[in-house]
């Protein structure tokens, strides 16, 4: 019987094909998840370890594909991927749930290797040829899968109407749970990854906002606007040589409006306070008209919360912590 550790079972395809990682637990892996030749620990004769194709065992298909954010992704993840496509009757950008729960045999250089069915290659290569894929990470063990497929374009994010349904079923999965930094997000909920303007900023286990700016097509102007609010962030990093890229726990729903917002605009990550429990405030979309007349912040009934501290520039930039002895006193 062969060790618990070289089985990986894929859900995504149901019929119960084995992949066998490169390497134990704790071992590195080969360049982009290849195996490569191996010595035994007794300095017996040389043992040839399973090549990728071999590896793919029968009804599967290793592929090569273009992923954001792939630099975060390891051998033997478990993923969903997403599309962010033109819809040629629509003539829009729509986003989709291509495959969910597959395993990817490698990763390197922007790419992952994703054990596909035969259909799952044809559509996840047609999909990376047209546009952009994203995936999202989950537990090994979550076989559930999205309650809704509904296609996420620029009037569903524009309404803002699934942005504040997501985030409260979102709250309801959680029932209570701390932000961790684990990696994986918890069970039935993804962890999406995301490039984001200021996303360095944000540390695991850290909570934002997502802020979207994008062109509204019926005022020809472009919007922004708050597209998921409380997001956990469980992990972030050089994804694709980028510090911005982050790993955001969310609904698999969620991922797909998320995914939808980068592809149709750009993302800001805006840090909120851990104890800050506001959620789901309707506000006004702030335009351009907006902007110059005054309206968005004429809007604003409250006044801005003073900063406790006063800030102290840090040597080569940034922003220093208080010196001690202020004691958090407003200056």
């Amino acid at each position: 019987m062969r060790p618990a550790w070289m089985l990986s079972l894929c859900l995504a395809c149901g019929s119960g094909c084995v992949l066998e990682p490169a390497s134990r637990p704790g071992e590195p892996d080969g360049p982009a998840g290849l195996v490569e030749p191996a010595l035994p620990r007794d300095g017996g004769p040389q043992v040839e370890r399973e090549t990728l194709s071999q590896r793919v065992r029968k009804l599967g298909r290793a592929v090569s594909l273009p992923v954001v954010g792939a630099g975060l992704l390891r051998a033997g993840d478990h993923v969903d991927l997403l599309a962010s496509i033109v819809d040629p009757r629509a003539a829009q950008l729509v986003t989709v749930t291509l495959v969910q729960n597959c395993i990817l045999l490698g990763v390197g250089e922007g790419r992952v290797i994703a054990l596909l069915l035969p259909e799952e290659a044809e559509v996840a290569s047609l999909a990376a040829n047209a546009g952009r894929l994203h995936a999202s990470l989950r537990l090994p063990e979550d076989s559930g899968g999205l309650e809704q497929r509904l296609r996420t374009s620029v009037e569903n994010l524009l309404t803002g109407e699934r942005a504040r349904a997501f985030v409260r079923t979102r709250q309801a999965r959680l029932q209570g749970a701390s932000p961790s930094t684990q990696r994986h997000p918890l069970p039935r909920l993804r962890g999406l990854l995301l490039e984001l303007a200021g996303g360095r900023l944000a540390l695991p286990g850290d909570r934002l906002d997502v802020i979207v700016v994008l062109q509204d097509p019926r005022q020809a102007q472009p919007v922004s606007l708050t597209v998921a609010e409380d997001v956990w962030v469980l992990e972030g990093g050089e994804g694709d040589g980028s510090p911005d890229v982050r790993v955001l726990q969310v609904l698999p729903e969620e991922a797909e409006l998320l995914t939808a917002a980068a592809g149709l605009g750009s993302l800001t990550a805006a840090l909120r306070n851990p104890t800050d429990a506001e959620l789901g405030q309707e506000r006004v979309r702030a335009t351009l008209d907006t902007v110059l007349t005054g309206e968005r912040l004429q809007a604003v009934k409250r006044p801005r919360i003073p900063l406790p501290f006063r800030l102290i520039p840090a040597p080569g930039g940034g922003v220093a912590q208080p010196p001690a002895g202020e004691g958090g006193a407003p200056r």
